[in-house]
């Protein structure tokens, strides 16, 4: 109708033209041609803007290159402009992306600080720089999780004196290895001051049976990565003790191996990268060592106490020629290793961080219809993907339902290719390798989310196994009495749950812990899952139950140990148990028979042993709680950190009080603990316990003793009067000041002084007879008036 209202004839019998998109009414009364909508309507004749006047391609053309002219010239001004930018939640982001938006929440990539590049320096945790290095925040599934951010600095594979697998995987400095040199020449020359030669030979590349492919990816002979740190096959290695200096022989590769290996290192780059100076190919080794005229060749020949078997010892054509000695350095290697470095322990600590977070992963991911070998791909992918451990210490073992009464499944007979069905448990023991370094973690959980009852009772009774003997772990203490001590508890829990009858002790004396557990409590952990040295100074017990032990030794300080009950349902061991007069007294047949077929659960922590205790490594979900909230997606923060830390001064001398939030307080609380909302009960100031020196408040000492310190206390105090308000001798303070002559210049029989007073001042007359004063002032001047008139002293 507007047309009409502007004064154009209508013909309903018009058609919409071809640009006409507003075919909205029926009778195309108000229709509006394109041209009219963007030049504004039936007065366009009037405007000269007619039919063919505008050409909208041209329009359009014009308008997109001027746009396009104006975006170059803001990009150019734009790298010298921030204004250019996008300012938003953290300042002017080049991505130009509104983070300020509501909902949006930024995570911005912070530089690394210098705790998480150089792990010497202590862990950069939650409340800063912790000098144990152990990760005490919990860290959800999101981004938080990632043991380090990726950087984006570009990667250098060649980077000297730094062993990792590319960005956001640990460096690791080839000081480490240079530290394990220095311990084993103090050791070997502590024995022998002349000049011995220390000779290791490598790991080499070992064919696939017979053919021309290798075997898996090679590792590193481990007494060999220990003291060298080399990862390439076909090596040498030598220490001169007297000199202390350390010698390499590498391979001499032929030209054509340029085509298959790409770039080959040159005995200079990998003198930079290793950081040993003396490099030579190993077709020179009898010469060089000649030249160093040793007293003796120390070479490594050893068997070892889990497997068997006999070590690898250096032989090279020439060796003839020279005094040799494989009796000492194995031992020596071994029990060095056992104790671990600094440097060793941040490695360690970052594989066990990196398998801890795949366990979670995978806790996550297995469920019902999923396969054993899924489970397994998933932990693979996230140890390798995200930790850059190419290897795994050890095959994984993903048993679920009745495989988890098989200890170690997995293996080729048993491939983990079992589908996971409703009401299974999951007993997974895997663990991620790092440059040789190992973690060997083992978590048991439902795979519908929720444990069923027997479930939860055999589960509890193995995590109460595993968190007795942790807290009773401390240097000095034998692991043979852990492994009892673990037997103890396990069988103890057993009774309760209706499993087994009669006394405890008996059934320890019996060997019935060996019926439920069949293996050792742990073993020692480091470049090799079994790690050497179990028995160096120890023997095998003969106990019952404790054959199978992998170490006996007493516990030290820098030791890692693996501490890992399990509760398992085995049918021969359960058979032997019930024909055996000796055991069977002790089993309530009908109970077990329940179990059969039920599996088993294991859990399993790394454990370093700390100068007054212990330092779990393993950071998953442990009690039932925690399992299933995790399992459902729910952040439970109580597994945080498990840790048996070193008291402070003031947890020992209790006379100095307790090293808490805000100093040490005498009421010995930890008021610094994770999670504590701090209310606390300070000790009280001198002037809180003595009255006479007033109370300290607020605003400093007051004689009132009211404490405006208080929360949501609004402080009217009444400050305590000066000397000259109640000592009127010294002097009345008044509204303008002291005034010493103490007399109030207003009153009616002052003497006027203009020279004192000034022009102003005006006599105030005072009310008389019976009158009522009508002010204050009125009521003081009478009663002067009134003590002058009697005789009074003023």
């Amino acid at each position: 109708m507007w047309k009409a209202a502007a004064g154009q004839q209508i013909n309903l019998n018009d058609q919409p033209t071809e640009d006409d998109e507003w075919e909205t009414d029926p009778d195309f009364v108000n229709d509006v041609n394109e041209q009219e909508q963007r030049w504004g309507s039936a007065t366009i004749a009037g405007s000269g803007r007619t039919a063919g006047a505008i050409d909208m391609s041209q329009l359009r053309k014009e308008t997109e290159e001027a746009d396009a002219l104006k975006k170059k010239k803001q990009l150019e001004e734009g790298a010298s402009n921030p204004a250019f930018g996008y300012g938003g939640k953290f300042g002017i982001e080049k991505d130009r992306m509104d983070q300020s938006a509501v909902g949006h929440e930024y995570v911005a990539k912070v530089e690394k600080h210098a705790s998480q590049k150089d792990y010497s320096a202590g862990f950069g945790g939650k409340f800063g720089i912790q000098a144990d290095r152990v990760d005490k925040p919990y860290r959800d599934d999101s981004e938080q999780y990632s043991l380090k951010k990726i950087d984006t600095k570009v990667w250098d594979a060649s980077k000297p004196g730094r062993l990792w697998n590319g960005p956001g995987t640990y460096e690791i400095p080839v000081e480490l290895y240079a530290e394990n040199r220095k311990r084993l020449i103090e050791q070997i020359h502590a024995k022998d001051p002349g000049k011995p030669v220390i000779l290791l030979q490598g790991g080499d590349e070992i064919p696939f049976y017979d053919t021309d492919i290798t075997y898996s990816v090679f590792r590193q002979e481990s007494n060999f990565l220990w003291t060298f740190g080399v990862t390439e096959p076909g090596c040498f290695g030598a220490i001169d003790i007297a000199t202390k200096k350390t010698f390499l022989f590498v391979p001499r590769f032929p030209t054509s191996y340029l085509i298959w290996r790409g770039p080959l290192p040159s005995l200079e780059d990998i003198s930079r990268k290793y950081q040993i100076p003396n490099v030579h190919h190993k077709d020179n080794i009898a010469s060089i060592l000649r030249n160093l005229n040793p007293s003796v060749l120390l070479t490594l020949k050893g068997v070892n106490s889990d497997s068997n078997l006999l070590s690898r010892e250096a032989h090279f054509e020439g060796i003839d020629k020279f005094r040799v000695n494989n009796t000492v350095l194995y031992n020596e290697i071994a029990n060095l290793r056992v104790y671990k470095t600094d440097f060793e322990l941040d490695v360690m600590r970052y594989v066990s961080d990196i398998s801890s977070e795949a366990h979670r992963k995978v806790m996550r991911f297995a469920k019902p219809g999923k396969t054993e070998y899924q489970c397994e791909a998933e932990f693979l992918h996230y140890c390798y993907a995200t930790g850059g451990c190419r290897h795994t210490s050890y095959t994984c073992i993903c048993a679920s339902g009745a495989n988890g009464a098989i200890l170690h499944y997995g293996h080729a007979a048993a491939p983990n290719n079992k589908m996971i069905e409703p009401g299974d448990l999951c007993l997974f023991d895997m663990g991620a390798n790092y440059f040789g370094y190992c973690a060997d973690i083992t978590c048991t959980f439902p795979a519908n989310g929720k444990f069923s009852p027997s479930q939860k009772l055999i589960y509890e009774a193995v995590l109460l196994t595993n968190t007795t003997v942790f807290k009773s772990l401390k240097p000095g203490v034998s692991w043979l009495e852990m492994h009892t001590l673990a037997h103890r508890v396990l069988l103890g829990e057993l009774k309760k749950g209706g499993l087994l009858k009669g006394d405890v002790e008996a059934m320890v004396a019996a060997g019935l812990g060996g019926v439920f557990q069949p293996h050792g409590l742990g073993h020692l952990l480091g470049l090799d899952v079994h790690d050497v040295g179990g028995f160096i100074g120890a023997k095998r017990s003969d106990l019952k139950g404790a054959a199978m032990l992998r170490t006996t030794r007493e516990l030290k300080e820098r030791m890692v140990i693996t501490v890992e009950p399990g509760c398992y349902f085995i049918d021969v061991l359960l058979d032997e148990a019930l024909e055996s007069a000796a055991l069977s007294r002790f089993l309530v047949a009908d109970v077990i028979k329940r179990f059969r077929g039920f599996g088993g659960v294991r859990i399993e922590d790394n454990v370093l042993i700390t100068k007054n205790g212990a330092v779990s490594l393993t950071k998953v979900p442990r009690s039932v709680k925690e399992v299933e909230d995790w399992i459902a997606g729910k952040d439970s923060k109580t597994w945080e950190h498990k840790e048996k830390i070193e008291k402070h001064a003031s947890q020992k001398d209790y006379v100095t009080g307790f090293g808490g939030k805000f100093g040490v307080q005498t009421d010995r609380q930890d008021k610094s603990a994770v999670g504590w909302d701090h209310i606390e009960k300070i000790e009280k100031h001198e002037s809180q316990k003595d009255y006479v020196k007033g109370f300290g408040g607020k605003f400093g000492v007051q004689s009132d003793r009211q404490d405006k310190s208080a929360v949501g206390w609004d402080h009217h105090e009444a400050p305590q009067k000066h000397e000259s308000q109640t000592d009127h001798k010294i002097g009345f303070g008044g509204k303008f000041g002291l005034q010493t002559d103490r007399v109030d210049k207003s009153a009616a029989n002052f003497n006027d002084e203009p020279a004192k007073v000034g022009t102003n001042y005006t006599k105030v007359k005072p009310d008389i007879g019976d009158a009522k004063p009508k002010d204050l002032r009125a009521k003081f001047e009478n009663m002067v008036v009134f003590s002058t008139i009697q005789g009074a002293p003023t």
